[in-house]
């Protein structure tokens, strides 16, 4: 990702500013950034001994495929239905005058950037969750999944004063000091988003610590609540609280959502715990 975003960065100014190629300069330096990036993890991947594929790796497996088909399919369709929520959530930020939509263009740049703290860990979370369910430990996965769901609302919390202080500094430097008006509704925008933060860290530790059980179906039905939360707050909350609606209409997807996904984890917790006695007891009689 570093390297993506260095390169990404690099080429920006030269295809955009130096070669004068606009917006197509822009989408070549993205993928050309991405391209290198992809390189760069397949040369680190051939260099693990303990994964170097061999001739025998590459023999047809149609029961392998079936369950990675399973496993992925339901991934795809969330990430497909959460891609079709936001459209809708842009459809109707574009019902507001140009000011908006360009506020809330330059907010959601940084908005981005904070919300990697809700992925990364998320992401981590499901490797240790994944690791732990392998070994049968879990207690381990338990503490794991409870202390990284504080460190990411405490760094949720952490950004958002951050941004409370330091958001409209950020705004200006992307839109600069002639429109005053997007200043102060982008100001808003990131400033309101960004305390609110804590439900999509929560949802993203939840969703990949399932995704790393092995259960991809429940993470689909979270991506189609937040599709159908999203889409229901969009009709309902504008007309009560205006622009703010708009952005509460978002932060409400991500809490049906994480509320959803916490529900499912603890009664799957629940009735792991009181199946692992009984494995035990099982392994031992065979033993």
């Amino acid at each position: 990702m570093i390297i993506a975003f260095i390169v990404n960065t690099i080429l920006d100014v030269l295809f955009v500013i130096s070669f004068h190629m606009g917006v197509a300069g822009a989408a070549l330096a993205t993928v050309t950034a991405q391209g290198i990036s992809a390189l760069y993890c397949l040369w680190c991947f051939l260099r693990l001994k303990q994964i170097r594929l061999q001739r025998q790796d590459w023999i047809w497996n149609g029961l392998i495929l079936k369950q990675s088909f399973l496993l992925s399919l339901p991934v795809a369709i969330m990430n497909s239905i959460t891609a079709v929520g936001v459209i809708f959530l842009a459809a109707a930020i574009n019902a507001y005058d140009a000011a908006y939509v360009a506020a809330y263009s330059a907010a959601q740049k940084v908005i981005v950037i904070l919300e990697q703290i809700s992925s990364t860990f998320g992401m981590a979370c499901g490797t240790f969750v994944g690791q732990n369910l392998g070994a049968g430990k879990y207690d381990r996965i338990r503490r794991g999944v409870r202390q990284t769901n504080w460190m990411v609302i405490a760094m949720n919390l952490g950004t958002g004063l951050l941004m409370a202080v330091c958001g409209r500094g950020l705004i200006q430097l992307m839109v600069g000091e002639e429109s005053l008006q997007v200043i102060d509704i982008a100001t808003h925008c990131l400033v309101f988003l960004s305390w609110l933060l804590v439900p999509l860290g929560i949802l993203w530790v939840y969703r990949c610590s399932l995704q790393s059980m092995s259960d991809t179906v429940w993470p689909m039905c979270s991506g189609i609540l937040e599709f159908a939360a999203r889409t229901i707050f969009i009709m309902l909350l504008p007309k009560l609280f205006g622009f703010d609606g708009v952005l509460a209409a978002e932060v409400s997807a991500w809490i049906s959502a994480a509320i959803l996904l916490v529900t499912v984890y603890v009664f799957r917790m629940r009735t792991s715990a009181s199946c692992q006695p009984a494995e035990q007891n099982l392994l031992k009689t065979a033993d």
